[in-house]
């Protein structure tokens, strides 16, 4: 148990690493050609009153597990932006529970009514990774030797990479100029081993 522990925190650690590395990289590149909001104003014409965002992703995106029953994290931007900024945010939504990266990306390539409305976008939210994590931990987690069992979670840390990849530039190649914000599971263990107090304990 103390190897898998000591394994996987590094693979959540280079994982998490990994999110942030692409989602900051996406981000400078275009923060000089995204749509500026200029509330202070005191010309309503210059005001921007409305702008889409398409959401795409995993069960996060759609939605699964929000207590309050209202969508998920989703509608709380649009709350967002239609109270508070007094923007018309015309919100689409694409997450389907259980997804890993590589299927995301198939959906975008394959679905003219996702390229369309990413074409239209100012802005695009993707959550991702958890169900990569889940599928290399279901292949992996009951290896007794450490050698292949390191070797196995860089192999999937690997593919998660170039995955990863592919569903960002598939996103580009539809709209150069959206900004493109990433999210992640904070904590993957908790979500999927809320009940291994130990593990959550070390990744807490």
């Amino acid at each position: 148990m103390k190897r898998f522990i000591k394994y996987f925190i590094l693979f959540i650690i280079s994982f998490v690493a990994l999110i942030l590395y692409f989602s900051i990289n996406i981000n400078n590149k275009n923060v000089h050609r995204h749509i500026q909001i200029d509330q202070s104003s005191n010309n309503e014409d210059e005001r921007v009153k409305l702008m889409n965002l398409v959401a795409i992703g995993d069960s996060l995106t759609q939605g699964v597990g929000d207590v309050s029953n209202s969508g998920g994290y989703v509608p709380r931007i649009k709350q967002l932006f239609d109270e508070r900024l007094k923007i018309d945010l015309n919100v689409k939504n694409y997450g389907i529970a259980g997804e890993r990266s590589d299927q995301i990306t198939r959906r975008i390539l394959q679905k003219e009514s996702i390229q369309k409305d990413i074409q239209k976008a100012n802005m695009v939210v993707i959550t991702v990774g958890g169900n990569d994590l889940l599928q290399s931990l279901q292949k992996n987690a009951l290896i007794a030797n450490d050698n292949t069992f390191h070797k196995n979670m860089n192999s999937a840390l690997n593919k998660y990479q170039t995955s990863l990849n592919e569903l960002l530039h598939a996103v580009k190649h539809y709209n150069s100029n959206c900004r493109i914000y990433l999210f992640g599971v904070y904590n993957p263990l908790y979500v999927y081993f809320a009940n291994v107090e130990k593990n959550n304990r070390l990744c807490g």
